[in-house]
């Protein structure tokens, strides 16, 4: 009887409504490869920075900037009821684009990556009528805008985020196939802000605005704020603080982060950082994949291969805790950890 009623609760997160709640707690905030080893982007003053605050961009040196990246995620996904079980261990490439034209006091940023968590999982489940099931779940991301310099230490950002929603249940379910597909079209607005307090202190902040979405719930919003210190010549810390701004069904997330960064010559420049990320709590009583709460460490840096040519790696470990709520009499139980590596390029023109 148990497993019966397990069965009719994975059947129905598979063809119903609840597998399609967007909350917040699909935001994905580490886009590029930088975000390995430096958990902290806000920042940094990059071509990358166009995903993290587009205000940093304005303090590079007038010019073209290009960064192309990308990282392999290892994932090992689980979830349990009952005696039943669905699995995935299906890698994922995560991709991601930017330009900034810099030009006096204004720059000007285009960028194009995965706004939030998900891919395309091959699921295996131990469900004998239940076969070849496949997810997609892809937010792609288009930021835009421009920045400019009210001061020599101050600037402002302002512009917009197109983004492309799909999310896709496909399988068997016996003798006949199911699918079940949801997609939308958004546009929303952010805003920025960096300020260079001294040579050594720097402030960072963001706000970016929730996305409704076609088929119902919305993408996360988010206020992410950020700040630098130089402790020497070589040496810097970071420090940042995401709050992600769910919708009505959700409470809150948040993410503290912290990173250091050693300049090891004029070449080779390395980064380590954390990242706890608190998930809060939901009302649909399922917890699928995205809404963990999780710790990140990563290791990473960057090596200058001409003056005008940067090459950037990162390795890490993303760990997620477990969850377990009560459906029915059923357990339900999620799991999560993903191992990452990633290459990037950035180039001055």
């Amino acid at each position: 009887m148990k497993n019966k009623i397990a069965m009719t609760i994975l059947c129905g997160i598979i063809t119903g409504k609840t597998i399609f709640a967007v909350g917040g707690v699909e935001l994905l905030t580490n886009t590029t490869v930088g975000a390995i080893g430096n958990t902290v982007m806000q920042t940094s003053i990059s071509a990358e920075s166009v995903f993290y605050n587009p205000a940093a961009t304005s303090f590079l040196e007038n010019g073209d900037y290009f960064y192309v990246g990308s990282y392999l995620a290892g994932i090992d996904y689980k979830m349990e009821v009952g005696n039943i079980d669905l699995e995935s261990t299906t890698p994922q490439i995560i991709p991601s684009f930017s330009y900034v034209m810099k030009n006096n006091r204004q720059s000007y940023y285009f960028g194009l990556g995965l706004n939030g968590q998900g891919g395309k999982l091959k699921i295996d489940n131990n469900i004998p009528f239940l076969e070849n099931m496949e997810a997609t779940i892809i937010h792609g991301g288009l930021n835009f805008g421009v920045s400019y310099l009210l001061s020599d230490n101050l600037s402002v950002s302002f512009g917009g985020v197109g983004n492309y929603s799909k999310i896709e249940l496909t399988g068997n379910l016996g003798d006949n196939s199911i699918k079940n597909t949801k997609d939308s079209k958004s546009l929303t607005f952010e805003t920025g802000i960096f300020y260079r307090a001294t040579e050594k202190l720097s402030f960072s902040g963001k706000y970016l605005n929730r996305t409704k979405q076609d088929y119902g719930g919305y993408l996360a919003g988010m206020v992410s704020l950020g700040t630098s210190y130089k402790l020497t010549e070589k040496d810097q810390i970071n420090m940042g603080y995401n709050i992600i701004l769910e919708e009505n069904d959700y409470s809150n997330s948040y993410e503290y982060a912290v990173s250091l960064e050693r300049q090891i010559n004029f070449k080779l420049s390395l980064s380590l950082g954390y990242m706890y990320s608190d998930r809060g709590s939901n009302r649909d009583g399922i917890y699928t994949f995205t809404e963990l709460s999780s710790h990140q460490v990563g290791f990473g840096g960057e090596y200058s291969i001409k003056e005008n040519m940067v090459l950037g790696f990162g390795v890490g470990l993303i760990d997620y805790k477990e969850k377990s709520s009560k459906l029915f009499n059923s357990d339900v139980k999620s799991t999560r950890s993903e191992k990452i590596v990633g290459l990037s390029l950035n180039v001055k023109l």
